[in-house]
């Protein structure tokens, strides 16, 4: 199964989306973690131009927590 969600890159986002990752690898659910560049969110990362294959780079980088 694969669930994808996103924070905001601030202190609170960050420690939400580990909280979250947490909880669904309890439900043995594998978590990767995608990195966006510095200051942009998944919305602000598509408005700064970033196409689908751009996405879809990112994903096979992900970092799996």
């Amino acid at each position: 199964m694969h669930i994808a969600f996103d924070q905001d890159e601030n202190q609170a986002g960050q420690k939400a989306a580990h909280q979250l990752a947490q909880r669904l690898q309890g439900a043995d659910i594998h978590v990767h973690l995608v990195r966006l560049p510095q200051g942009l969110d998944p919305n602000s990362y598509f408005v700064a131009g970033a196409s689908a294959a751009d996405f879809t780079a990112r994903l096979r980088e992900a970092d799996r927590l």
